[in-house]
């Protein structure tokens, strides 16, 4: 994550979406499905940052500020959990069968096309999306 990103309301809308479609049951069944997902969802370092996004993203997330926040942020930076994690992310955001729930649930659809959280998602697929597939 870019430096000053943490506080930037773009990539809260982008993380906040994340945590909502991981969270989402139709979501969760394509998860399953897809061996590739399935085996990095049950990951424990996979969780680990899942559960962090839900912390700092999720809807009822108390948010951490200041100098801790940014040495967590420096922790996982590194970390190969972190990089699964996104990729995974990545992965789900770009599978047509979750393309397909995004445009069905009018408050993911709205903040797909904001044009802050494409941004921060285009980020996201250079920095993880090297192992993307195609799941059709």
């Amino acid at each position: 994550m870019m430096e000053g990103m943490r506080d930037d309301p773009g990539m809260h809308r982008a993380m906040s979406l994340v945590v909502q479609l991981l969270d989402d049951s139709e979501v969760q069944h394509r998860i399953r499905a897809v061996p590739e997902y399935h085996e990095a969802w049950e990951d424990p370092a996979v969780q680990r940052h899942i559960d962090h996004m839900r912390e700092m993203h999720g809807e009822h997330a108390a948010h951490e500020r200041g100098e801790h926040a940014q040495h967590r942020m420096g922790e996982m930076r590194d970390d190969p959990g972190m990089h699964r994690a996104m990729s995974l992310v990545v992965q789900l955001l770009d599978d047509p069968e979750v393309q397909r729930r995004i445009r069905a649930v009018p408050e993911y659809d709205e903040a797909w096309g904001d044009p802050a959280v494409q941004q921060h998602i285009d980020h996201m697929r250079g920095m993880h999306g090297d192992n993307h597939h195609d799941h059709r």
